[in-house]
């Protein structure tokens, strides 16, 4: 069988199945997850496909906006009771104001957020958004301007109380169930205490910043409701990137007055994550400032955390026990006593985190994206104590490529997330302009934008696959879920294969689309055709076989498969990286997959 033709026809049946229309032949698409694909989703919900030359998925209107900003409220809600609303950002996009056939929305949340919302399940189904538009735009996508300066009525009643159909992740479900019951069990049974019973809502994760924190709450991601008992239908997730962590620091403390940084060892990494190293020298060598470090770490609930956590610090080529929640020789409480709130006054605390790891380091915990860059840029409401400061992030154009930036990124191990060759020394740009502006785009960053190279040949260390997950049974998702999947991935294929309309191999050059990942797969003429060569080897968990996905439908079968639906399960998270024809080679001489291969 053509292994070209088999994937194709299995990817649009997931999306021929992924949502009915209703009676009144209107499509709600509604979307929750990672923030890492949140700005190319929108992008393209709104645009015509630049390879395929497919119209817009979602119609030309577009409004983003933010919970609490402009009267906006914005929120997914778990279907059980006893949870606490999710606040976030969102994207609108739809074709008609008065009478729309299509609104799709994409709640942006933390992956593991995203997952909760879409496979928890109550009386009526599983999550849903709580929506009240507000009276002013927010233009949340770098570069791409919103259309309309609200939501009407019709379209805001379309998407207010709907359930969602798509969850957008960093990692897969069965790495992100995994990634609960880490953080919610016992320490004696493996993890960190913040939910050993799998109620609806255990301790939350604060934040060392804000009154911002992340929920533990219970969910499975198949059979039944561990709340409610009520059945979890059917999914499959479909990979649609390669997306980079980086490393990174400020650009405006102590070790300003020398030579700045611009590399940190894998292991060294792992050492000052961990609490382990802390002082600037200890952490980059003797040629640097030496200074007392702030390390700034996401909440185990969140998937950049978990990748950079399994791929880095907890990698078994190192010290398999170190991890970014161990405190000395113990591991961080979640019900501490005594601490402060909201980061005013920092005061000794492990929840919220003001750890001092004894090795001229403190430890803080940022939760969510958007903290974790205003906590190493310095423009939190309450700053560290120390103003040199080192964090990790998914890329994304809209959140590095920022005015007021005191940002760097290092290369990893000597290695480059973003360029070949460490082009711009690790500074980050900043952007004007909208790609779609009336007359064409004139949309510029000072610097060139990235092409991902070294994720692309799979030379960079720390990456994950970003991901779209889907029911298979009943309620199914919408047909158009297909056509924004796959624009999605085109808008990046696009920018990268067309490095000046990408802004890739200029400077202040109009760019028309943008690549924040290495997409999977493209689709000139409609036909899917790979892109990405890399992959990472998958494992059993969360009671799931594995199967890497490099073969086709019918040519592998996982134990708990059967031809025609052998497609890509398992975890991955923790895998080590292959060339894709490694595996498809691999299966030639000796008929299996190159699985359980742990970083």
């Amino acid at each position: 069988m053509n292994c070209k033709k088999s994937l194709t026809a299995a990817f649009f049946l997931a999306g021929a199945m992924l949502l009915a229309t209703t009676a009144s032949a209107q499509t709600v698409v509604l979307g929750a997850g990672s923030s890492a694909l949140f700005p190319t989703v929108g992008i393209a919900a709104v645009s015509p496909d630049p390879v395929s030359g497919a119209g817009n998925p979602c119609g030309n209107h577009l409004w983003t906006g933010k919970n609490g900003t402009n009267s906006a409220v914005i929120n997914g809600i778990d279907p059980r009771g006893g949870t606490t609303p999710e606040p976030g950002n969102i994207w609108v996009a739809w074709d008609n104001s008065t009478t729309p056939t299509i609104v799709c929305a994409y709640l942006s949340v933390d992956s593991l957020v995203g997952l909760r919302l879409f496979y928890a399940q109550g009386a009526s189904g599983n999550g849903t958004l709580q929506f009240t538009s507000g009276t002013a735009a927010s233009n949340l996508i770098a570069g791409f301007v919103d259309s309309d300066a609200t939501v009407p009525a019709s379209v805001a009643a379309a998407i207010n109380g709907a359930h969602f159909n798509v969850a957008f992740t960093d990692i897969r479900p069965e790495d992100g169930q995994y990634a609960f019951f880490r953080a919610a069990n016992s320490n004696a049974n493996g993890g960190f205490g913040y939910n050993p019973n799998c109620v609806v809502q255990g301790t939350p994760i604060f934040s060392s910043f804000s009154n911002t924190n992340a929920q533990v709450d219970c969910f499975r991601i198949s059979g039944t409701d561990p709340i409610s008992g009520l059945a979890i239908p059917s999914s499959r997730t479909n990979p649609l990137g390669a997306a980079p962590v980086i490393v990174f620091i400020n650009n405006n403390g102590n070790m300003a007055g020398g030579t700045l940084p611009t590399n940190v060892l894998s292991k060294t990494a792992a050492k000052f994550f961990s609490g382990q190293l802390g002082a600037s020298q200890s952490v980059f060598g003797s040629g640097v400032v030496n200074a007392v470090m702030s390390e700034i770490q996401r909440e185990p609930m969140s998937g950049t955390y978990n990748t950079f956590e399994f791929q880095l610090v907890h990698a078994r080529d190192g010290n398999s026990s170190d991890s970014q929640e161990v405190n000395g020789s113990g591991l961080i409480a979640p019900t501490p006593s005594g601490c402060f709130v909201g980061g005013s006054p920092f005061a000794a605390c492990t929840n919220p985190m003001y750890i001092n790891s004894n090795t001229n380091s403190k430890r803080y915990r940022a939760i969510g994206t958007g903290e974790m860059i205003k906590a190493v840029n310095g423009t939190t409401t309450v700053p560290t104590t120390d103003p040199d400061r080192m964090g990790y992030a998914f890329y994304s154009l809209g959140t590095f490529f920022i005015s007021g930036s005191h940002l760097k990124y290092l290369t990893l191990q000597g290695v480059d997330a973003l360029y070949p060759n460490y082009d711009t020394a690790g500074l980050f740009g900043t952007c004007t302009g909208d790609i779609n502006t009336a007359g064409g785009s004139n949309f510029q960053c000072t610097t060139k934008l990235p092409n991902f190279a070294n994720v692309a040949n799979g030379n960079y260390r720390v990456w994950s696959s970003v991901r779209a997950v889907v029911n298979t049974t009943a309620p199914l998702p919408p047909a158009a879920v297909t056509a924004l999947l796959q624009g999605a991935q085109d808008q990046a294929a696009y920018a990268l294969n067309n490095p000046a309309l990408g802004g890739i191999s200029c400077a202040s050059c109009n760019i028309s689309a943008v690549a924040d990942f290495v997409p999977n797969f493209y689709y000139p003429a409609g036909v899917q055709t790979p892109f990405l060569k890399v992959f990472r080897s998958h494992y059993p968990i969360s009671g799931v076989d594995a199967n890497n996905g490099t073969l086709g439908p019918t040519v592998f079968c996982a134990a708990d498969q059967a031809s025609p639906n052998c497609v890509e399960e398992g975890g991955d998270m923790a895998g080590v990286a292959f060339q894709t024809v490694s595996d498809v080679n691999y299966h030639n001489t000796v008929g299996g997959e190159i699985l359980t291969q742990i970083e």
